[in-house]
């Protein structure tokens, strides 16, 4: 018997709203701690204010992927900060090891960062509530940053209610790759049993490729079909693995194969699209036999005939199996190793 499962996991972090932004990385200011210097954080909006001869806040963060998220958003208040001098910088991240003092193109240290990100000159400092938007793309020479600085001239404060990093305004979605919708199915439809986990959907088929700039329209029926195998999908098929690292779904059931429909959005320079398929290691299955034994693979993409996790593409992964009853399957998520958002 083969077993079609339904899955969509998502490979980063998503902060959703009403707009359905792409966001890498959001700051809404729910605590004030982690910038290094006093900041007073009241209802959500934290506020910057210099005294003396000045201020200045450091923020380290985890990775920020500025090439899939150049564009900054942040509300903020302003008073008194001037005309001159950078109000936010970003210091680089480094993406391997780094030999201090080399120039080697790996080193972010040797290009010139950090890059004033935000200057006094672009924002309003009349005491009301403004939305910047830039688009960091023409100042970038590495593809993330680390850490975040704010600072402000003496007497100037600056309160924000939010920032955050988006991925580029889609010109077009994603498409599926019709060839695969097409394919005859890979033996009688009999031959294939759907597992039903609908009880773990978390999300909705449209929400989450639309979050992640695939076309949804032709994953909305009851049935669709990829590389030549069934799936069963309907309106609440998605599950995510967004806050949860694995995704566990209990089978019960002899199988020679498992199948999955799987969606991934990867952020990561290392994702490079000029170095082929990618980091297979982002996504591990895990197969529980009913003897107790565990078996680890990287699935397998029918469609391309390789192993790969492809950036904004839905694929139908094979996770091989032995002879013998499956308990659960796939215990799927994040590799230890990976470097996933």
């Amino acid at each position: 018997m083969r077993m079609a499962l339904i899955l969509i996991l998502v490979f980063r972090i998503v902060f959703a709203d009403g707009l359905r932004l792409d966001i890498g990385w959001n700051e809404e200011f729910e605590r004030a701690a982690v910038w290094g210097a006093p900041v007073t954080v009241k209802d959500g909006v934290a506020s910057f204010e210099a005294r003396g001869e000045g201020g200045r806040w450091l923020h380290t963060t985890e990775p920020i992927w500025l090439g899939e998220y150049p564009r900054l958003q942040m509300r903020y208040r302003a008073v008194g900060i001037g005309r001159d001098g950078a109000i936010m910088s970003l210091r680089p991240g480094s993406v391997g090891p780094v030999t201090p003092g080399a120039a080697n193109p790996e080193n972010p240290f040797a290009k010139g960062m950090p890059i004033d990100a935000v200057g006094a000159a672009e924002l309003e400092a009349d005491g009301g509530w403004h939305v910047m938007e830039k688009d960091l793309t023409a100042l970038l020479v590495n593809p993330r940053c680390d850490q975040i600085t704010i600072a402000l001239g003496a007497g100037a404060r600056l309160d924000l209610d939010y920032i955050r990093f988006v991925g580029r305004r889609a010109t077009e979605l994603a498409q599926v790759e019709a060839g695969t919708m097409s394919q005859p199915l890979r033996g009688p439809a009999s031959a294939f049993h759907a597992v039903d986990f609908q009880t773990r959907a978390n999300t909705t088929a449209r929400a989450a490729l639309d979050e992640m700039g695939i076309e949804s329209k032709s994953w909305l029926k009851q049935r669709v079909r990829n590389a030549g195998l069934p799936f069963e999908t309907g309106p609440a098929w998605a599950t995510t693995l967004r806050g949860r690292e694995v995704l566990s779904v209990p089978v019960g059931a002899a199988a020679s194969e498992v199948y999955l429909l799987v969606a991934t959005r990867v952020a990561g320079a290392e994702f490079d699209p000029k170095r082929g398929p990618g980091d297979v290691e982002r996504f591990v299955a895990e197969i529980e036999y009913g003897d107790g034994v565990v078996d680890q693979v990287f699935p397998y993409d029918i469609a391309a005939g390789e192993h790969r996790i492809a950036d904004r593409k839905v694929a139908a992964l094979v996770v091989p199996v032995r002879d013998a009853a499956v308990t659960n399957t796939p215990g799927a998520g994040k590799h230890p190793s990976a470097h996933g958002v």
